[in-house]
């Protein structure tokens, strides 16, 4: 990705992550991103801005559908990932993600990892649009 683009996506994410805190605000075009962390920040009202930010950033960069219950998330090396995909699947209700198995994957399991969030988002956000 483009130093550029990347960088632009960065301050939309940040704005999205903003505009979440305030009822009506959204960047153009991001409507159903912005409402979708809405719905995330009430399922996780303790995470910190950086955590959403994160995750908004790595679905802007594009979450990608590879089954019926499983995901591609890109790898972000400037948020501290070291390969280019991660695989997030959901078995039995529950979210799984291959930087479990990783460095800090203990940790990740147990605070929910940004790659999960932004599948998350990613399948709010189609769902808003669906119905939206």
């Amino acid at each position: 990705m483009a130093v550029q683009a990347l960088k632009d996506l960065r301050a939309l994410a940040w704005r999205v992550v903003r505009d979440s805190k305030k009822l009506g605000e959204a960047p153009e075009g991001c409507e159903s991103l912005v409402e979708a962390v809405r719905l995330l920040r009430a399922s996780f009202p303790s995470k910190r801005d950086s955590w959403f930010y994160r995750a908004v950033l790595r679905c802007l960069v594009g979450v990608r559908r590879a089954g019926a219950s499983h995901w591609l998330v890109p790898g972000l090396p400037e948020l501290g990932d070291a390969y280019p995909r991660y695989n997030v699947w959901v078995r039995e209700g529950r979210y799984a993600c291959d930087c479990f198995f990783r460095a800090w994957g203990r940790r990740r399991r147990k605070e929910i990892c940004t790659h999960i969030a932004a599948v998350m988002l990613h399948r709010r956000q189609r769902k808003i649009g669906e119905y939206g």
